[in-house]
């Protein structure tokens, strides 16, 4: 693991686990996209058959590494 901090702020009225649908929203993307993110290696998701869950704070943890990784700076949390 990297040595980026961890989310800050994780806003509790977000679920602990969420469906695509609901990461989807809540960062801002396109039910299709999010489904395409979970295909890709590295994204924290887990799978029970057809089902896919999405814990809320991998998922913003692995959002603050992909920002990382691409601006080579960390995000600021309000």
């Amino acid at each position: 693991m990297s040595n980026l901090p961890r989310p800050v702020n994780v806003d509790s009225t977000v679920p602990a686990q969420l469906t695509v649908r609901e990461a989807a929203k809540v960062i801002g993307l396109g039910k299709n996209k999010m489904y395409e993110l979970t295909r890709r290696k590295g994204f924290p998701c887990i799978r029970d058959g057809w089902k896919i869950i999405i814990p809320r704070d991998a998922l913003f943890r692995w959002l603050e590494e992909e920002a990382f990784r691409n601006t080579g700076e960390a995000t600021q949390r309000a």
